[in-house]
């Protein structure tokens, strides 16, 4: 089957670019032939045919006017499926909803006006373009709950996914190691967690690059590691070390973060609005502790850092990342196809 993808793809392979490219990578391994419409900084994909249509934009604007250069081109592309990840393509076969009004999750203040409206504006033509498909799928049962609260529609839900090839076993370290990955910023909550995290009784890391300079001060302020923007191969490195990964934000609609660091034989814990963290079956695994907030964040780290259990959870933590890889993610999506 030709499937036809449209979405972001970049080098870094982050965010909605990791999904294009993973996804892609899932089809072909199941012998499906994946066929690339692509916006960002990257122009190639190792399993995949790509047509590359500019650079990401930088406004609203933008990304309408690309969105259409991408259904003009998708529409002249030979393929059985046309699947839009990201974008507001009048009509597809399969359209994926990562999330919507992000700005009413983050915390007061994280969004400017302008970035607020700029919001509401792209969530009102991607629900257009929701309403003009096929088949709509949510990332997680979040989504779903959202797209029914706002947008007035109902949805399948198919998670996100890791590479299988970053599974792994864990990296013994001499200390009891947490750690922080994500860009250093209020949305991200590194300052919550941190308050409530007794550093004296473990090493704490932390990995991502300075988005608001003043927040970045106070996080920094505390004892811990700090390895700043890191390459893909050190992150890898960096969960197999943690015994613990904390992802603190209060907006993530899936976290693939979350899903990498369970990959890495990690134990996680998570905020409970996390879209990952809205699945029953990650909620009730061993290997993950779900609370209300940041300020229970620090201490639900120690408590699994010095569980004596903790080396079981961790394994628990790698076979849960194994049900959900891009492959099984791609089968979902081809029974929808179907």
């Amino acid at each position: 089957m030709r499937v036809g993808l449209y979405g972001p793809l970049n080098e870094e392979q982050t965010g909605p670019s990791r999904v294009t490219s993973g996804l892609a990578s899932g089809l072909q391994k199941l012998g499906h032939e994946p066929v690339l419409v692509t916006y960002g900084n990257s122009q190639e994909h190792p399993q995949a045919t790509v047509h590359h249509i500019g650079e990401r934009p930088g406004n609203v604007r933008g990304y309408l006017d690309v969105h259409r250069r991408g259904e003009a081109v998708m529409s002249d592309v030979d393929v059985d499926v046309v699947h839009c990840l990201k974008g507001t393509f009048e009509s597809s076969d399969v359209r994926t909803v990562h999330g919507t009004l992000t700005f009413l999750k983050v915390p007061l203040g994280t969004y400017s006006p302008r970035e607020m409206v700029g919001d509401a504006v792209m969530s009102y033509y991607s629900r257009k373009s929701a309403l003009a498909s096929s088949t709509v799928v949510s990332t997680s049962p979040e989504v779903a709950t959202m797209l029914r609260r706002w947008w007035r529609i109902d949805s399948i839900t198919i998670p996100l996914g890791i590479d299988e090839e970053i599974l792994a076993d864990d990296i013994e370290t001499e200390r009891p190691t947490v750690f922080l990955p994500g860009r250093i910023s209020k949305k991200k909550g590194q300052l919550g967690v941190l308050r409530s995290l007794d550093t004296s009784r473990c090493d704490v890391h932390l990995a991502g690059s300075v988005k608001d300079e003043a927040y970045a001060r106070d996080v920094l302020d505390f004892d811990i590691t700090y390895h700043g923007y890191v390459s893909r191969e050190e992150l890898l490195n960096l969960y197999s070390r943690a015994d613990v990964t904390v992802v603190g934000s209060t907006h993530e609609f899936f976290s693939v973060t979350a899903l990498e660091a369970l990959a890495r034989s990690s134990a996680l814990v998570i905020t409970d609005s996390c879209g990952i963290a809205t699945y029953p079956h990650v909620r009730e695994s061993s290997a993950v502790r779900v609370v209300g907030d940041q300020g229970a964040a620090g201490q639900a780290a120690i408590d699994l850092v010095e569980d004596p259990s903790l080396p079981n959870r961790k394994q628990v933590a790698r076979d849960l990342a194994s049900g959900m890889t891009w492959r099984s993610v791609a089968g979902s999506y081809v029974d929808r196809y179907d």
